[in-house]
């Protein structure tokens, strides 16, 4: 019986276990050495809405001026930034002021030459040994994946540049860190990104931390999936076209079974 009552409980346990990671059991996240970050903005990848593209453009320049001096956007293109947050011809403009190493050339050499839109978003540093010898041994992570492959996605990073404050009293901060309640650990060794008015926009919004934070944040839930909004568009498409199937087979079923199964059968002594 105790055996019985022991895989009971396992299953129960991989049962919750898997609705947590599914997300059907919420999971605050609560740790003794960090806050878990608070629900402060709807995820946009969850929903069937459009991307605020003001906010998509307000979040590439802070992210183009404050966080790519030390972090990578590996894997997008300017191409991918033309009519989502750029017009074409700024993203060739900015493109083309960026010299990208090409080549071999005919004589096997290779050579610099202008940005074009099939080309990626420089990255700050050569390589890993030059990013950590820039930030004291730390390595800046790439963004692209961030939203994705942290707990709460734009929740955690939206908390994260916002909650930057002095260390409470005993906590004592190795060199070089500085205290932010909702990393783990509590000690991060970036230093605060953001502060106010650092920024100034082109659409005369006002430049808050938490202003800043909020538009880098949703760049970057872009970042994470670029081809979320034509996939959106594939799938609504593909939803019509099912619907309209599924119509058409259930007149066609009707039609040809309603004799059969309408007939009456009688029997004559």
């Amino acid at each position: 019986m105790l055996a019985a009552l022991g895989k009971v409980v396992a299953a129960g346990a991989g049962i919750a276990g898997a609705s947590l990671y599914m997300g059907l059991i919420p999971d605050v996240g609560a740790s003794g050495d960090h806050l878990p970050a608070p629900l402060n903005r709807p995820p946009m990848t969850t929903k069937l809405l459009a991307y605020d593209t003001a906010s998509l453009r307000r979040g590439y320049q802070v992210y183009k001026e404050v966080c790519a001096t030390c972090h990578s956007l590996d894997g997008i293109r300017y191409g991918q930034l033309v009519n989502v947050v750029l017009l074409e011809e700024e993203a060739k403009k900015e493109a083309a002021e960026v010299e990208v190493v090409d080549g071999p050339d005919d004589t096997g050499e290779m050579f610099e030459r202008p940005g074009k839109l099939t080309d990626a978003l420089p990255r700050p540093y050569p390589n890993e040994e030059a990013a950590r010898y820039a930030n004291n041994g730390a390595l800046p992570p790439p963004l692209t994946l961030i939203i994705g492959a942290r707990h709460n996605g734009s929740h955690y990073l939206f908390s994260l540049l916002t909650g930057y404050q002095s260390a409470p009293a005993g906590v004592q901060l190795g060199d070089n860190m500085h205290y932010n309640p909702y990393f783990v650990g509590g000690q991060i060794a970036m230093p605060p990104p953001l502060s106010d008015e650092m920024v100034e926009y082109d659409d005369g919004t006002e430049a808050s931390v938490s202003q800043m934070a909020k538009d880098v944040t949703h760049f970057l839930e872009w970042a994470l999936a670029p081809q979320w909004a034509d996939n959106k568009h594939t799938e609504l498409k593909k939803a019509v076209v099912a619907l309209g199937l599924a119509g058409v087979a259930f007149y066609w079923n009707k039609q040809k079974w309603s004799v059969l199964k309408t007939r009456q059968l009688r029997r004559f002594k």
